[in-house]
């Protein structure tokens, strides 16, 4: 099957969406499959990917096209359309990741004016927060002049979770919608802890005001006076601007000396958080599924996350983990609970969580078992005939 994949951005700069297609494209192509994937050369706020322009580039076991962004509002790109038009009629299937962009949106038309059958992935775009919080007015004039036909045109829609299912359902109540989670690669083995462990509270995830960053830090500053040892890592980049903020935030605690800003990281870094970690907190407003969290899943660290993550059922019912609502209150009360209960009793329940997590993101968000179940979507997709 010939595969081809649209997405905004391919850039590490935007987080999990970007991981996840990297492994959708590694565990398709393992089973035997040509995977393309389109992007523009967005590499986060004001800047570009280094990279040639409209030339095959060999990558993620698949085949990359970058085309430059011309607008940062919309990522509209004139050369990627021109390349859609010729090329998008040569694929079995079309595979769409992200609305409210000039890439899925001019994607989609294509496809259904070449008669190529494709899936739509939201990326929790249509999440009441994000639909409410960031130029709600022009959201849902474009969700009903633009969106919702896309949505209705699919084959189907890619939800991660019950929770972004039933908000994909409430923005468009005729389209398709599937459950097939995102894919998250596991170690062999999860790194040794160091040796003596540090105490730490590890935030990874894109800085963003919907990720509920304020909230930790306050309530880290509350639970730190009774841990003196406790610090928190925050690894992780976002607008300029509203990191400046976060900064001063964090400057103006009076624990600012035991929080820790790494700034985005790669793979091995990444790999040395989860081992230093006792626990991993996203305290998120809005989320459709949780990369993050299931990637702490699968280096075995326990971890604490809000109500809104869309897999919080799957971590509670697993044990892998807990919730908090999003107020300083009830986060700084779970983490007092966790992490400074009764050393050893505080010690086992962490270490049964990590091992409870590992099992899940093993069992469910492997990208073997994602591509197969992807692979069958599209199949159906297929058989069902053409838009």
């Amino acid at each position: 099957m010939r595969i081809l994949h649209v997405i905004p951005s391919l850039s590490m700069a935007r987080g999990g969406p970007s991981i996840v297609l990297r492994q959708l494209m590694s565990g398709l192509a393992a089973q035997g499959h040509t995977v393309h994937a389109v992007a523009t050369d967005d590499d986060g706020p004001g800047s570009r990917l280094a990279v040639s322009h409209g030339t095959a580039i060999d990558d993620f076991g698949g085949t990359c096209f970058y085309f430059p962004r011309q607008t940062r509002f919309y990522s509209f790109s004139w050369p990627l359309t021109n390349w859609l038009r010729h090329h998008i009629a040569e694929y079995d299937v079309v595979h769409i990741h992200a609305l409210f962009s000039y890439p899925s949106t001019v994607a989609a038309w294509f496809a259904r004016r070449k008669r190529v059958p494709y899936l739509l992935r939201p990326l929790g775009t249509l999440a009441q927060w994000g639909l409410s919080s960031r130029r709600p007015w022009l959201k849902q004039l474009s969700l009903m002049c633009i969106e919702r036909p896309m949505l209705r045109g699919a084959a189907a829609v890619q939800t991660t979770s019950e929770q972004e299912k039933a908000e994909t359902l409430a923005a468009c109540p005729e389209c398709l919608a599937i459950v097939i989670p995102n894919p998250v690669a596991a170690p062999a083995e999860p790194l040794a802890r160091p040796e003596p462990p540090p105490e730490t509270i590890l935030f990874l995830s894109r800085i963003d005001p919907k990720k509920g960053l304020e909230l930790l830090l306050n309530a880290f500053n509350l639970v730190a006076a009774n841990a003196p040892r406790l610090r928190l890592v925050i690894a992780g980049d976002g607008e300029p601007s509203y990191v400046a903020q976060i900064h001063r935030l964090a400057g103006e605690l009076p624990v600012q000396n035991r929080i820790i800003f790494m700034g985005n990281v790669n793979a091995e870094q990444k790999r040395q958080l989860f081992a230093e970690a006792d626990l991993f907190v996203l305290p998120s407003y809005s989320e459709n599924f949780g990369v993050a969290v299931a990637e702490a899943m699968a280096h075995g660290v326990p971890v604490l996350i809000s109500p809104h993550v869309g897999i919080h059922h799957d971590v509670v019912a697993a044990g892998a983990g807990r919730t908090a609502e999003c107020a300083v209150e009830p986060l700084a009360r779970a983490l007092s609970e966790l992490l400074i209960s009764p050393e050893q009793t505080s010690l086992e329940q962490l270490r049964r969580m990590g091992q409870n997590g590992r099992r899940l993101a093993l069992a469910l968000y492997s990208p073997e078992a994602v591509a197969r179940q992807l692979i069958a979507a599209y199949t159906s997709a297929t058989e069902r005939g053409k838009p």
